[in-house]
């Protein structure tokens, strides 16, 4: 298990993301001694396929996909 001060991990942020790509074990971002986060490396195939299923069914009409679309097109979300 890798843990780490939030503030080392800001001042070597790309060291510390090669060795997430290279090993794969997530790494436990920590402030003032308690972990607050932890880092694991991104399955391109599965979050892609989280996207997918979050947006099936969210376009509803298509006319012109080559226009902008103004202000007054877009619906609040609740």
């Amino acid at each position: 298990m890798l843990s780490v001060a939030v503030k080392d991990f800001k001042a070597k942020l790309s060291e510390f993301i090669n060795t997430l790509n290279k090993t794969g074990e997530p790494i436990f971002l920590t402030k003032h001694g308690k972990v607050i986060a932890k880092i694991t490396p991104c399955d391109e195939k599965t979050a892609w396929e989280e996207i997918r299923k979050e947006m099936a069914g969210s376009v509803l009409k298509y006319d012109n996909p080559t226009e902008p679309v103004g202000l007054e097109d877009w619906e609040s979300l609740k």
